[in-house]
Parts: C-alpha cells; sequence; structure tokens
C-alpha cells in the first residue's frame, strides 16, 4: 500500500471590512515644531531628506499636506488614523470615506494596536477579549495585552477565539474547519516579519495529521483547515511500517493517522471530503514530526 503527501500553497486573500466607529480607536500623535530659534529652518533642512520638502518637518499642516507634514504631492505617507484626501496619501493605500487612513494589517498601526475594520484600536488582553471588543474580528495577527507581562503579537483563531500562534512559541489547539471539527494541537512560533507560523507536533486526539487532499469536493487547503490564511511550506516526516519509515517521534501504537485519502487502507479506505482515521499506513506521511525536525509552515497574512 503506498500513501504520498502533498499540498500547494495559496495565499488566501486579505478581508477588506468597511471602517466603523469604534471608540477604542487609537489617536495619531503628531510631530511636535521644532524650536523657534534662528537656526531651527536651517536644521530641518539639513535633516530632510533629498525628495522631502523643508515643509514636510515643520510641525504644521501647510502646502498640500491632508495631515501635519504628511500626504499631498511632497510629503511622506500618512500613518493609519491620519487626515487624508485619498488612497494616495496613505501608508497603507487605503483612505477611507470619512478621509481617515485606514489599515490594512497590523504593520500600519503604532506597536502595541492592533487593525480592526481598518482602524487602529488598543491592544485587549487576549483574543477572546479582542471578539468580545470586535464580534466581526477576522482571523489574522493582533497585539495582545496581557494582565501581567509585556505585550505580543498572536495570530487568533476568531471562529475558536483563541491564540493558534505567538512570538514567544509554544503549546496551542484548535479544531478543524473543513467540516470533521476535530480538536488538534501543535506548538508553534509566530514570525510576524515573514508572516508566517512554524508548527510540530501536529496531532490530534490520538494521530498525526496529513495534508488535506483535494478530493471529494474538499477545496480547502491544508493550513486553512486549520485556521490559518494559506499553506506556507507542508513538512512530510516519513510515516509507516515500510523500511526507512517510523512513528515520527509521535506516542502512538497502531500507525494509523488523520488523512481524507488513503489507498488499501483496512481503516477508511478511500476519498473523503473530511479527516478521518485511516490505516494503519505502511508507506505514508504526516505534516510534521514530534520534536520540531519536520515543520510546517502557514501563512498568516
Amino acid at each position: 500500500m503506498l500513501l504520498g503527501c502533498a499540498g500547494s500553497a495559496e495565499p488566501a486573500a486579505a478581508t477588506d471590512a468597511r471602517p466603523a466607529a469604534d471608540s477604542a480607536t487609537v489617536a495619531i500623535e503628531t510631530s511636535s515644531p521644532p524650536d523657534s530659534d534662528g537656526d531651527s529652518e536651517a536644521a530641518i533642512e539639513d535633516s530632510a531628506p533629498e525628495d522631502v520638502a523643508p515643509s514636510c518637518m515643520n510641525g504644521t499642516r501647510d502646502g498640500d499636506e491632508t495631515d501635519v507634514d504628511c500626504g499631498g504631492a511632497l510629503c511622506p505617507k500618512c500613518a493609519a488614523g491620519r487626515t487624508c484626501g485619498g488612497a494616495a496619501d496613505c501608508a497603507s493605500a487605503s483612505c477611507s470615506t470619512e478621509g481617515v487612513c485606514a489599515c490594512t494589517q497590523l504593520d500600519h498601526c503604532p506597536d502595541g494596536t492592533s487593525c480592526v475594520a481598518k482602524l487602529c484600536v488598543a491592544a485587549a488582553a487576549s483574543c477572546a477579549a479582542t471578539k468580545t471588543a470586535h464580534p466581526t474580528a477576522p482571523d489574522g495577527e493582533y497585539w495582545i495585552k496581557p494582565d501581567m507581562g509585556a505585550p505580543y503579537r498572536a495570530y487568533c483563531d476568531m471562529a475558536q477565539a483563541k491564540e493558534i500562534c505567538t512570538e514567544a512559541g509554544g503549546p496551542v489547539s484548535s479544531r478543524t474547519r473543513e467540516g470533521s471539527n476535530l480538536a488538534w494541537s501543535a506548538v508553534a512560533k509566530l514570525d510576524h516579519k515573514m508572516g508566517l507560523c512554524a508548527l510540530h507536533a501536529l496531532k490530534g486526539a490520538t494521530y498525526p495529521f496529513a495534508d488535506l487532499k483535494a478530493v471529494a469536493g474538499q477545496t480547502m487547503k491544508t493550513c486553512a483547515a486549520f485556521g490559518f490564511k494559506g499553506d506556507g511550506t507542508l513538512g512530510s516526516c516519513p510515516y509507516g511500517t515500510a523500511t526507512g519509515r517510523t512513528k515520527c517521534g509521535f506516542t502512538v501504537s497502531a500507525l494509523n493517522r488523520y488523512g481524507n485519502a488513503c489507498t488499501g487502507c483496512t481503516l477508511n479506505a478511500g476519498n473523503f471530503r473530511n479527516y478521518l482515521v485511516q490505516g494503519p499506513i505502511t508507506a505514508g506521511a504526516v505534516l510534521t514530526d514530534f520534536t520540531g525536525t519536520v515543520k510546517t509552515t502557514c501563512l498568516v497574512r
């Protein structure tokens, strides 16, 4: 019997929610005006980049600026929360109908604040608290400000209202979304700069997971089935009883796995829309090993 694993990367489209009023919107501070001594104007000229007019650094809204020292033809683009006349005035390339630069991702907002409905809002104590404050908040990266300890970035599964990847790394859990609603757990670490979550020790109640095959009407990608935006690089650990294959470090007795396609399996042979326990596996693969040598990366934006 032969089982193979495969997956393809396809980032999911970002949600483009319409901005709404939010009492937790974070105000963006403007820069202070320069000292009014005789050398201040010369100092501004000396420190200004060649492609930025001195008037863009004077702490005053003048010329065709849309907010203080930003927007217009000559000045830097405005950050989220600043006034704009159009998308070209905003660093996020998004100007709301209210004439305010909107955020479309976490990095458009100051550290410690999150982007919700195109507005920069104060970080909440958890993904669940973020969901409570903003019921329509989608899956994605958010700043978390716990009651104790320093703020940190996390990827929130808003279907379960919980963290499934953090910068510090550690055990996480949630439920699959392809239709089986299976509980899963893993060890996950967020790489915010790369927009990826690296997972290992990915398993259900007992057995590890294989990739999700596009069979029997199942079009969801593997990482999306676990609550992420899309597939990064899917791992492949040789799993089974054939020569050169092992349990990949998982503490299982029978070499079964969660999969949706198996040829020759005694248990749930064939193609299925959802994850099922299949096996025993003679020659197959699973997404990760237990130690972290073989990992799967999923897109978080």
